[in-house]
Order: structure tokens, then C-alpha cells, then sequence
């Protein structure tokens, strides 16, 4: 079923009115089945949960980040972000820093390389 066919559904079955854009259709699956059930309480508690796990998402997203990894021609050593604190390691894994001046910097002198995927 589509999401908006299931949103439709809900409505017509509970009253609530929700956005398709804001929840996967598995989300809205579990919903429809809550709003069948009749349990109110239930469906309000389920859905403030999607509604909180989406902004907890939407802050985690909110600061950009870039993947980088040392430049193994360049520099001896070990880097750590000033900021975020991450430890950009000489031959280890690709780590996410935060997209910021320090990066950028960092990046465009070559001490770090950005990793795309």
C-alpha cells in the first residue's frame, strides 16, 4: 500500500492527520495498526516516539560533515579535530569530521584527503 493510501487510512479510522513525507511506510504500517486496534493512547505513544527518533535524525544531520582520512604523503602524524574531537588516524579508517574551517583547511594544504564513497 502506499503511504498516502495508509495515511488516508488512518485518518479514517483514528482522526489523526500525518504528514506521508515524515514517516517510512513501515512506520506507518505499525501506526495503521495501532489506529485499527482502537487504542489511542497506544497509537499517540508510537507516534511520538517516530516523531522523536525523526528529531534526533534531523539534529544529528544538521552539522555537515566530510569523510577524510591522513594523507599518507604528507605529515608524520596523527591528527584530532579541534572541535568535534575525532581522532584522524595515520593508516587508519576514514573518519567523519565536521565540514568546517579546520577541515577545509586541513583538506586544501593535502595533510588530510577527502574519502568520497
Amino acid at each position: 500500500m502506499a503511504k498516502p493510501d495508509t495515511v488516508k487510512l488512518i485518518k479514517e479510522t483514528n482522526g489523526a492527520e500525518l504528514d506521508a513525507d515524515n514517516y517510512t511506510q513501515t512506520q506507518l504500517n505499525a501506526l495503521l495498526g495501532l489506529a485499527k486496534g482502537g487504542d489511542r493512547g497506544a497509537f499517540d505513544a508510537k507516534l511520538a516516539e517516530f516523531d522523536a527518533a525523526r528529531e534526533d535524525d534531523s539534529e544529528e544531520g544538521s552539522t555537515p560533515t566530510l569523510k577524510v582520512k591522513v594523507n599518507p604523503d604528507k605529515g608524520s602524524g596523527s591528527y584530532l579535530h579541534p572541535e568535534g574531537k575525532q581522532a584522524i588516524v595515520r593508516d587508519g579508517a576514514a573518519v567523519s569530521v565536521p565540514d568546517d574551517a579546520w577541515t577545509q583547511d586541513m583538506v586544501a594544504k593535502r595533510f588530510l584527503i577527502e574519502v568520497r564513497k
